[in-house]
């Protein structure tokens, strides 16, 4: 299966662990709270925006960090094999590796992030992602050197910030990585979709390929989930009425004089 669906010879990030007690807060805020509070506007607090973007296939994120005076911004092309929610997850944690170094302003660390399921994911007691694991730990060691919290932040309601990493975000998805996919352990949802899509293709193939179901074909031209998913809501009557039609199995005379005749 290697040869014919090249991702899955690539390691997986599936890694089930625990994820140790968080030395920091996540706060979730409504829009109403930001519109009122303005949590980017404290001054006495150094901000780090993040985001991950998809753009033709390729994926990319960045952050920007407001210390003080000093402006850091980071872009990371990640290449085709990645997902949006991969590239939020490294955001965060690249954004977490950056400040732990840097000499930072006395006050608050604040990373900031649109990605309610990466906030999700890092809150959780335990995960099967080994790049959530790691992300985790990053965090947790800023957490114990600075007073830090992770915070979400509407997206495009135009905090600048959020709009400068967004922007830094697509223009990393629209570079080409430079090296061997891929940039990260591929996830099980990357290789469970390219499995699928090998099945399609395979079937698709045979369907063109037969001379048999002529009138199958003409209702079904090559596989749909959307036409599968759509008879799977189908009550059994239905669903046995749409068969009929579509294979021509049927009580009407044509299909009952080939069944009498034989093949």
């Amino acid at each position: 299966m290697a040869s014919d669906i090249p991702i899955t010879s690539i390691p997986c990030s599936y890694k089930f662990n625990w994820l140790p007690k968080r030395s920091f807060d996540i706060i979730c805020h409504n829009r109403e709270s930001w519109i009122q509070n303005k949590f980017d506007k404290e001054i006495a607090c150094v901000q780090c925006f993040t985001d991950g973007s998809n753009s033709n296939d390729n994926t990319g994120c960045a952050f920007v960090i407001y210390n003080g005076n000093q402006v850091l911004e980071r872009i990371f092309p990640l290449g085709k094999m990645c997902t949006a929610y991969d590239s939020e997850v490294y955001a965060i944690m690249q954004a977490a590796y950056a400040l732990a170094t840097m000499s930072l302003s006395p006050g608050r660390v604040r990373i900031f992030t649109d990605s309610m399921s990466a906030l999700q994911a890092v809150s959780k007691c335990h995960t099967a992602s080994a790049l959530v694991c790691e992300c985790s730990m990053s965090l947790n060691q800023l957490g114990e050197k600075y007073l830090f919290e992770l915070f979400w932040i509407p997206a495009h309601s135009g905090y600048a910030g959020n709009e400068r990493a967004d922007m830094l975000a697509k223009e990393a998805a629209e570079r080409s990585f430079c090296g061997p996919e891929s940039a990260l352990p591929v996830s099980s949802s990357c290789i469970q979709g390219a499995v699928i899509n090998w099945g399609f293709e395979c079937f698709n193939r045979l369907w063109l390929e037969t001379i048999r179901h002529r009138q199958s074909k003409i209702f079904l031209e090559w596989a749909s989930d959307y036409c599968g998913n759509s008879c799977m809501t189908l009550n059994k009557k239905s669903l046995r009425l749409v068969t009929h039609i579509v294979t021509g199995h049927n009580l009407l005379n044509s299909h009952q004089t080939t069944v009498k005749g034989g093949f």
